[in-house]
C-alpha cells in the first residue's frame, strides 16, 4: 500500500471541503504522514461568515481532510 507521501501532493491546487457553503481553493505545499500544509488561493463566503482568508497556511491532519483535485485557482 503507498503512503500518503508516495502520491506526489505537493504543489497541486484542490478544492477544499466540497459542498461546503464557504467555497475554499488551496495549494498544497507540504505532505506528512500526519497530513498536510495548504495555503488558501482563493475563499468565497457567499455571505456566510469565514474564517480563512486567502494566504492563510494551515496544517490539515489526514482524518479532516477532504478535498478534489482541480485547475491552479
Amino acid at each position: 500500500m503507498k503512503s500518503m507521501l508516495d502520491l506526489n501532493y505537493e504543489g497541486r491546487s484542490i478544492k477544499l471541503w466540497p459542498n461546503n457553503t464557504v467555497e475554499k481553493w488551496a495549494k498544497i505545499e507540504h505532505v506528512t504522514e500526519q497530513g498536510m500544509v495548504v495555503e488558501f488561493t482563493e475563499v468565497r463566503a457567499h455571505g456566510y461568515q469565514q474564517h480563512y482568508n486567502a494566504g492563510d497556511v494551515m496544517f490539515l491532519p489526514w482524518d479532516e481532510c477532504k478535498f478534489i483535485f482541480t485547475e491552479e485557482r
